[in-house]
């Protein structure tokens, strides 16, 4: 009898396969995105909410594509620069 989760099988693991590489995520969700950012999650929120950055929105859920939040990120911040030392 094959193993299953919820349904959809299961492949088992053999210590002499190779294991198999998962595809690079495409969309993030809120924890996840803020911690690849390097921000806090509520300041993720906050900032899609303001509609700063970037969200694509699938029933209900929200999800991030990092490569356009980092630049949503990198625009607004490079309007601002940081004082000089001993300022």
């Amino acid at each position: 009898m094959r193993a299953s989760f919820r349904g959809l099988p299961v492949r088992s693991t053999n210590s002499d396969q190779a294991p198999v590489e998962k595809p690079p995520r495409i969309l993030w969700r809120l924890n996840p995105a803020a911690e690849a950012l390097a921000i806090s999650p509520r300041l993720l929120q906050k900032l899609t909410a303001d509609g700063v950055v970037p969200c694509v929105r699938l029933r209900g859920s929200v999800r991030y594509y990092l490569p356009a939040v980092e630049a949503a990120l990198v625009k607004l911040t490079s309007g601002t620069s940081a004082p000089a030392a001993g300022e």
